[in-house]
């Protein structure tokens, strides 16, 4: 139904290889389930995301600024303070 909307579709709860290959055999791009990552810590997450996000992404996507700045600062106040000036 949400391709047909054209929205992206999201399969949450993915916990095993064969679950991943079943979405993958249908066209489901998107996953996420404790198969790819468990639960991190916001600063874990941060340094993921910098690791594993060509600089080029991360210099132009306002989006991944915030992201890693409230992860590191855990204040959504302080993070946009500092977005907006």
């Amino acid at each position: 139904m949400g391709k047909t909307l054209s929205l992206t579709v999201v399969a949450e709860g993915v916990e095993t290889e064969e679950q991943m290959e079943f979405l993958r055999q249908r066209p489901c791009a998107e996953m996420q389930g404790f198969y790819f990552s468990k639960p991190i810590p916001p600063e874990e997450f941060a340094s993921l995301l910098i690791q594993h996000s060509p600089s080029s992404v991360l210099n132009k996507c306002a989006c991944c600024f915030f992201i890693i700045d409230f992860c590191r600062t855990g204040s959504k106040k302080e993070t946009y303070r500092a977005a907006v000036q």
